[in-house]
């Protein structure tokens, strides 16, 4: 009679209740349940189940095996990007200017002054040798050049220096010219042939 009271009080959501505390009650027991050395085999462990973290870190050591050689190189990758340009520089320090007339004889080194550092250069003028008895020549200086000197000479056929044949007239610069120098002469003995050889001394202008 008390047992059909207690049915007929019953609700759902007591029902529920103690079917939760005898699942619970259940579920204690099993976890209490030991289990066996050796009793656990590939087939009760389930995929995936050790990892690293279960694992003693001797059992982690011992699997590590002795360095590999090392691989052959692989092929270069290719060239990258150029990267963006820097910003520029300071401007370095400017070097010592030399002032005019600042060089001297005594600053110079010995044979350092050559023709080729003066600029000087020298210009032929000649005649024919014949039997003419007044003969003149000039010598013309390159472009870029001005006469400084020059010398005329008596020659005869084989173009060596004829003395006392004739007698030179004149041998010096053209007037009003920076680039000529004549030289002129006439004979002086007899019917000999001579002609006149003309140097002028030219130096960069």
């Amino acid at each position: 009679m008390h047992i059909t009271s207690i049915f007929r009080r019953l609700s759902f959501a007591n029902l529920t209740s103690l079917l939760a505390l005898f699942v619970a009650l259940g579920g204690a027991s099993y976890a209490a349940i030991k289990v066996p050395a050796n009793s656990v085999g590939t087939k009760q462990v389930k995929n995936r189940a050790i990892t690293t973290r279960k694992l003693d870190p001797k059992a982690l050591t011992s699997l590590h095996g002795g360095r590999g050689l090392p691989g052959s190189p692989g092929v270069q990758g290719p060239q990258g990007l150029q990267g963006l340009q820097g910003p520029k520089g300071d401007t370095g320090a400017s070097g010592a200017a030399l002032a005019d007339g600042s060089i001297t004889a005594s600053k110079l080194a010995g044979s350092s002054v050559t023709q080729a550092k003066l600029g000087l250069t020298i210009a032929v003028g000649s005649t024919n040798v014949s039997s003419t008895a007044n003969q003149a020549a000039v010598a013309t200086c390159p472009a870029g050049t001005s006469v400084i000197s020059g010398a005329v000479e008596v020659v005869g056929a084989n173009g060596y220096v004829l003395n006392g044949v004739a007698a030179t007239s004149y041998n010096g610069p053209l007037p009003f010219s920076g680039q000529y120098w004549e030289g002129a002469a006439y004979r002086t003995a007899g019917s000999a042939s001579f002609g006149l050889q003309v140097l002028a001394f030219c130096m960069a202008s």
